[in-house]
């Protein structure tokens, strides 16, 4: 009967230490795993184009060789996204910009037409000028590149002035 007790209370105070122990572990793990919980949130804050890089390394051996690699992504990843956005604002700018004046061009100036007539909305008060320079070949050739390049900036600016003051 004594061995009996002994056994019975071994086994309680066994289960007990179990159950403490897998407790503690459990803790332990949680506190030393975190920073994959950050790379897990890097990883879902990366596909909604958001870049967050966790501050703190982790003081462990291996995970750091997550960490570290997945905050250089993010810094890599949200570079390519910055120049890519510069890199298509630059084009959109082309494409839809006259280089000489810097106003809008035809294709530009027929997109906002074409919007404002299909919303037949009220946009408020607009006009749509059209400038055509007669035998600008022979100005070119007779004034030079230069100085027809400088006449139709100054143009230009003229005919934005008139606009922005009419507005």
């Amino acid at each position: 009967q004594a061995y009996w007790r002994v056994a019975q209370e071994t086994l309680v105070w066994f289960l007990f230490l179990a159950l403490i122990s897998t407790l503690a572990i459990s803790l332990i793990l949680r506190i030393i795993l975190r920073p994959l919980q950050g790379v897990e949130k890097q990883a879902i804050a990366l596909t909604h184009k958001q870049y967050i890089e966790q501050p703190r390394i982790p003081k462990t051996r291996e995970l750091p060789r997550v960490v570290q690699p997945m905050n250089q992504m993010v810094r890599q990843v949200h570079q390519m996204c910055e120049e890519q956005s510069q890199n298509i604002e630059e084009l959109r700018r082309q494409a839809y910009r006259d280089d000489l004046t810097g106003l809008p061009n035809p294709r530009a100036t027929r997109a906002q037409l074409g919007e404002r007539l299909d919303y037949r909305q009220d946009f408020g008060p607009c006009a749509l000028l059209y400038v055509h320079i007669d035998n600008l070949q022979a100005l070119n050739q007779t004034l030079g590149a230069e100085k027809t390049d400088n006449f139709i900036r100054l143009l230009a600016t003229q005919i934005e002035e008139t606009g922005t003051a009419a507005a």
